[in-house]
């Protein structure tokens, strides 16, 4: 199961955490995994190109963590992520579990 951990501060994310594999399907048959990839990465590409520092972004196996400062954009970017993360969370609960603190 693919986990995601967000940390907000009085409403503002401060990182996104995603670790672990679906495990929806064989590895290159996950479409959960692929769809979770496909949003994660597309994020990450519009952080960097909106200014996040790649310092700001840890990228190991099965695990990615993306500490986002309070710019305005960052936080659009970031909570776009969260929403459709979520959706696929209500499509596959069993392969994706997301905790808000």
């Amino acid at each position: 199961m693919t986990k995601v951990f967000v940390k907000k501060n009085k409403g503002i994310i401060q990182y996104i955490e995603v670790y672990d594999h679906a495990n929806f399907d064989e590895i290159g048959q996950d479409i959960v995994c692929s769809a979770i990839s496909s949003i994660v990465f597309g994020s990450l590409n519009a952080f960097v190109k909106y200014n996040l520092k790649e310092e700001n972004i840890v990228i190991e196996e099965a695990f990615i963590r993306i500490e986002i400062n309070n710019l305005n954009n960052l936080q659009i970017i970031a909570d776009t992520m969260l929403v459709q993360l979520e959706t696929i969370q209500e499509a596959y609960p069993d392969y994706i579990k997301i905790e808000i603190n």
